[in-house]
């Protein structure tokens, strides 16, 4: 059950619990999310991170980049001070000093002009997707203005920049792997210190490798790296610590989340310190898709459980607390939380009638339903309604005790509801084809219950939109259609 919302604007809540008041930068920030140049935040911004020591690098000498960048001794300098209360968020205005602020014989680290493009590349797209459920916009508004003197921290940006970019205009990617091997070495050395430990800074490395990788449909070529304890551990205890560290922790989740429902295996994240996070408490509409995800990722603890979890009569209580759970989230949203137009006239998801696809036809054609929605982050929190909803489909373990003729009869029953689920989901992808996340989900869906689709000229729409998701995003959705395609065939 959750804690009833209670009124607020502001996100993130500082480690003694209470709200806390705009920054200057956030008061400061245009419509496009970054700050008035004019004001002092605009000035201070472009120079927060150069109050770290700097050493010599003794560890990148890779002679295909620009060696002209100062590195610091491990890869890193941490711009996170050590304030006496382990749980206060660090207050990133106050670690450095306005002389240190200020000095304008300081600048951008960028080697080369290439590089400050890949930067800016990485602002005004990439950033979009990992901080579609921040209402702050961390990795755009902040994460960025402390790559000065954090190398580690604009490697990996550079390497999902270079690789994005390289795959949208299918030029050859000559850098995004040398920008991320720097990364990978550094992080190597700090996860073998056995006193070091996973800040801020580093969690937001490790998000931005990962995304480097989802970029790459790579198959997990660094999963030895985000399963170490360090990881895990910090991405837990940072899930209600407020700012950059909370923030990290939702994003991380969703990377988890995609990694488990996509390859089917078990989620590696401890849930119990998320329940502590103040989205639980807010109204904001970030909050209401962090809420559902965090459900659905507990649901994907018990699809795909670790191994020693079998108590049969245990799991089948904790499954209906998740089913209400589910539904509490879809009773409780809140009125703005609703499709622009059509929800009112469309079958309910809850349904178990079937929409066949003549139901969703015009002028002779299929079409997916149209679910416009006021803000990214519904069409993504809706988006995993409708993925829980499906899992609570086929994973009902009422339905797998059930034999005989009857149980035949409810599975194709139940596949007309998944499926009326799954064009729900692309539905809102297509709907709000902006939200680059947004199509991303849709193809996984379309990847793991495509198979349902028996109308032809359904079918081809769906081939056509994986295809647009290509072509818009750079997501690799060849492979999909190839395996929708032979099992259509079958």
């Amino acid at each position: 059950m959750f804690v009833t919302p209670i009124s607020g604007s502001h996100a993130y809540k500082q480690g003694c619990g209470e709200a806390r008041p705009p920054t200057v930068f956030e008061d400061e920030l245009h419509h496009d999310g970054f700050p008035d140049v004019n004001s002092p935040t605009g000035q201070l911004q472009h120079q927060l991170a150069l109050c770290a020591e700097r050493e010599e690098d003794t560890i990148v000498t890779d002679a295909h980049l620009p060696r002209s960048r100062t590195n610091t001794s491990d890869g890193f300098v941490s711009l996170v001070s050590h304030h006496s209360d382990p749980h206060a968020s660090p207050d990133l205005f106050n670690i450095v000093s306005p002389k240190a602020s200020f000095d304008r014989t300081l600048d951008w680290p960028f080697a080369t002009i290439r590089e400050s493009h890949l930067f800016f590349h990485f602002i005004r797209h990439l950033s979009l997707w990992v901080d579609i459920c921040d209402p702050h916009r961390h990795f755009a508004t902040e994460i960025p203005f402390r790559v000065n003197n954090n190398p580690i921290l604009l490697n990996a940006i550079l390497a999902c920049a270079s690789r994005h970019l390289s795959i949208i205009t299918d030029s050859a990617d000559h850098e995004s792997l040398l920008y991320a091997n720097r990364c990978v070495q550094s992080l190597i050395q700090r996860f073998d210190d056995p006193l070091g430990h996973l800040d801020e800074n580093l969690l937001a490395v490790v998000i931005l490798l990962r995304l480097h990788e989802e970029i790459s449909q790579e198959d997990d070529a660094r999963m030895h790296l985000y399963g170490q304890t360090k990881v895990l551990n910090a991405i837990s205890d940072f899930a209600a610590d407020g700012g950059v560290r909370e923030s990290g922790s939702w994003t991380s989740l969703r990377q988890h989340v995609y990694i488990s429902l996509t390859k089917q295996r078990p989620l590696e994240l401890d849930l119990a310190n998320f329940k502590h996070s103040s989205i639980f408490y807010e109204t904001t509409n970030e909050a209401y898709a962090n809420r559902i995800i965090y459900i659905f990722a507990k649901l994907l603890k018990f699809v795909f459980p670790e191994e020693g979890s079998n108590d049969h009569n245990l799991y089948l209580a904790q499954w209906a607390e998740i089913q209400a759970d589910v539904e509490n989230w879809w009773e409780t949203k809140p009125w703005y939380y609703k499709p622009l137009w059509g929800e009112k006239n469309m079958t309910s998801p809850t349904s178990t009638t079937t929409t066949s696809p003549g139901q969703a036809r015009a002028h002779g054609s299929f079409r997916y339903p149209e679910l416009k929605m006021a803000h990214p982050a519904q069409v993504v929190g809706y988006q995993h309604y409708h993925m829980a909803k499906i899992l609570l489909i086929l994973y009902d373990p009422s339905l797998k005790a059930r034999l005989g003729f009857a149980t035949y009869r409810t599975r194709k029953e139940t596949e007309g509801v998944v499926l009326t689920h799954v064009r729900q989901i692309v539905g809102l992808a297509k709907s709000n084809e902006d939200v680059t996340n947004g199509l991303f989900q849709a193809s996984h869906i379309l990847s793991a219950c495509g198979g349902y689709i028996c109308d032809y000229e359904e079918r081809q729409v769906a081939i056509d939109f994986l295809k647009y998701i290509q072509r818009k995003t750079g997501w690799k959705t060849e492979q999909t259609v190839l395996e929708l395609q032979e099992q259509w065939q079958d």
